[in-house]
């Protein structure tokens, strides 16, 4: 019997460890070897619904066989605007496929009344913890036909997450990526002056394939709310056959003067009639300059123009003196005109071995992350939401915004211009790689282990690599103008050991760079705390400039402990300068000290969640940037609590409470305490 038994053990023993041996040579496989990946662009860049084309030295994103458009200031083409009522329905079984939904003409009671834009499932909503697909039915009549302007395009600036759409029947395309606009070309399927039905099909959950993604099998739930809905504004826009497309701005002061150098792109759809360009330039101060514009690079389907105006004198764009410059840009021929405006500013940006130099002088990012999230309009945005946010950002003192974790509303970017904000844009190129993060937060079955989608693996995994590709691509063609981003961010907190991921964050600043060479390039690093991940991060290698989120002090370790930290971050990379994009802990609204020590997710017992302890850890982190010259940046975690299903045990159950202000805008100890160094440090320097 004792044989048997001991038989039994060792047998256990021998498979248990068969196990671990496979799970580590799987995982070093991925690391090291799996795959080489070709990463030539933009041959690589090509799927079914996009490509990029090539008009001299310039590439123009296609999407749906349209051109990728400059989201324009302001235009003269006729708009109608879907917004308003339509119809929603839920599939829980999904059916709607299979029952052809997409073909039906009328409603009926199994239909609700549902607004647009609006997020269907905000934390006051009844539908608030509703994943899956909902199917939205609009009917409407299209505006009559316009003679000068034959092309009817088909605008959506944001549905969570992955949609599908049809008009009176007929399939337009599928879409995954919920943050940035999508267009499709509805002249020969739209009927003017007559009754048209447009159906969407929405799903909100996260897959492999998916920004965010799902980082392994049961893994269902990303780092932020994830809300669902035409959440951003629906339009029709009609264009005339030949149009412009594509206005990129570059103006560049001088030590005698500043010049705008334009590209400018022509989407010849219909006809090839000569047309001609013209443009001017209004300043800040009221003067105007003319555009030259210079002859055509190209002929065919896309005709790029150069152009250039000389401004005397320009005034720079900056936090105190939030100057811009107004291009206005008319295309006419015997048919019709098409009429254009960017709005830009002259700014500079230079990043030396030891500071940050805007227009020439070194500057600090006192910043603020940011989600876009509110308890009653979840992702949705509307003016007077943004000017509450801003408010309260501009009067904490900060001069930069880090917009997290994905490309916010377009009014709150121009609103940022408008006040003098830098910001900072990124995808939701969200933890890729890092399964097993979740994992160990999610029961640590080592049978369950995500070897599939450790590290590499997932990162070249080809559908999630051509949309993180596609979605970097819209993130810079919507703001390029803009002369208030000043960073583009590739990814947050995903894979980066050893050098095959330092080649993957190396391609996709090469890809920023082929639409924008502008504006440097970051990513967000995770700090583990554990010395053998935290000493073999290959991606700053390929950087402009490193970021690094720490939580010492609530995750693991002690506030104190963040500095030295820092500086071993700093001895590893000696050559980038940094910015800590995250840190902070939680905070219950006046919750204090004395009320004890509280358990919640996520966190080792301990902590109080009290305003005093989160004003101490803040306070220490920002006590060890002033010490070290080379950190140029600090945008900590975050504004607002925000709606995260990771947290239902926490103190606000189901939020994510390291904002400096309640999810009711309520200020935090730590908001003053930011408000109070961030002053000092303008007035009086570290």
């Amino acid at each position: 019997m004792k044989t048997f038994l001991k038989r039994i053990v060792c047998g256990l023993c021998a498979l248990i460890l068969a196990v671990i041996a496979v799970t580590v040579c799987t995982w070093l496989f991925l690391i090291w070897v799996y795959p080489r990946v070709d990463y030539t662009f933009p041959d690589t860049a090509i799927d079914s619904d996009y490509d990029i084309v090539t008009v001299g030295d310039t590439y123009i994103l296609v999407e749906y066989g349209l051109p990728y458009p400059t989201v324009f200031e302001d235009t003269n083409r006729p708009t109608q605007d879907l917004s308003g009522t339509w119809k929603m329905r839920f599939d829980p079984d999904e059916m709607g496929l299979e029952e052809e939904w997409f073909l039906i003409q009328e409603s009926d009671d199994s239909w609700q009344d549902y607004q647009v834009p609006s997020t269907y499932n905000a934390f006051e909503s009844p539908h608030r913890h509703h994943t899956g697909v909902t199917w939205y039915m609009l009917t409407f009549t299209a505006d009559g036909p316009s003679a000068p302007n034959p092309i009817t395009r088909l605008c959506f600036r944001g549905v969570l997450l992955t949609s599908d759409v049809w008009l009176n029947g007929t399939h337009l395309g599928s879409r995954e990526g919920g943050y940035t606009p999508f267009y499709f070309n509805v002249t020969d399927i739209i009927r003017p002056g007559e009754t048209n039905v447009l159906i969407v099909r929405a799903d909100n959950r996260i897959r492999f394939d998916t920004l965010p993604t799902k980082q392994y099998k049961y893994h269902t739930q990303g780092g932020w709310g994830e809300y669902g809905g035409i959440y951003r504004d629906v339009y029709l826009e009609k264009l005339p056959g030949q149009y412009l497309c594509k206005a990129v701005v570059r103006a560049v002061p001088g030590e005698t003067g500043g010049v705008m150098d334009m590209n400018l792109a022509v989407h010849r759809l219909l006809g090839s009639t000569e047309f001609v360009i013209e443009g001017i330039v209004f300043g800040p101060d009221g003067m105007t300059y003319p555009i030259d514009i210079g002859t055509p690079i190209s002929e065919g389907e896309y005709r790029l123009y150069p152009a250039t105006a000389s401004i005397p004198a320009p005034r720079l764009w900056s936090t105190d003196d939030p100057a811009t410059y107004t291009v206005k840009l008319h295309l006419q021929d015997r048919m019709s005109d098409d009429r254009v405006t960017v709005v830009t500013g002259f700014r500079t940006i230079e990043i030396t071995d030891d500071a940050l130099l805007i227009n020439g002088e070194e500057t600090i990012l006192l910043g603020i992350s940011k989600h876009e999230d509110d308890p009653n309009l979840g992702a949705t945005q509307n003016e007077l939401v943004i000017k509450r946010d801003l408010d309260l950002i501009e009067d904490m003192g900060a001069n930069f915004i880090r917009m997290s974790h994905y490309p916010h509303d377009i009014r709150e970017i121009r609103a940022c211009r408008d006040r003098g904000i830098m910001v900072s844009e990124e995808i939701p190129h969200y933890q890729v790689g890092l399964g097993w993060t979740t994992w160990f937060h999610t029961g640590r079955e080592i049978l369950k282990f995500p070897a599939s989608t450790f590290g590499m693996k997932q990162l070249h995994f080809d559908p999630l690599l051509i949309s993180t590709r596609r979605q970097l691509i819209e993130m810079v063609e919507r703001n390029i103008n803009n002369p208030a981003v000043i960073l583009w961010f590739i990814s947050n907190e995903s894979y980066t050991l050893y050098k095959s991921s330092g080649r993957f964050y190396g391609h996709l600043r090469d890809v920023i760079r082929a639409f924008d060479d502008s504006r440097p390039v970051t990513k967000a690093e995770v700090t583990y705390d554990i010395p053998f991940f935290d000493n073999h991060r290959k991606a700053p290698d390929h950087l402009d400039i490193g970021s690094l989120n720490s939580y010492y002090g609530w995750y693991y370790g002690t506030a104190e402990d963040a500095g030295p930290k820092i500086d071993i971050y700093h001895e590893q990379h000696p050559e980038k300068l940094l910015i800590l994009s995250e840190f902070g802990a939680s905070a219950a609204p006046g919750r204090t000290d004395e009320d004890g020590v509280y358990v919640a997710d996520r966190v080792s017992p301990g902590k109080t969640y009290s305003e005093e302890y989160q004003e101490y850890v803040i306070r220490t982190y920002m006590n060890s940037v002033r010490e070290r010259e080379y950190i140029v940046g600090v945008s900590p975690w975050i504004f607002a609590d925000f709606y995260c299903p990771w947290f239902p045990g926490n103190v606000v159950p189901y939020y994510n409470m390291k904002g400096v202000v309640s999810r009711d805008r309520v200020p935090k100890l730590s908001y003053y305490t930011l408000k109070e160094t961030y002053t000092d440090i303008s007035e009086n320097g570290r």
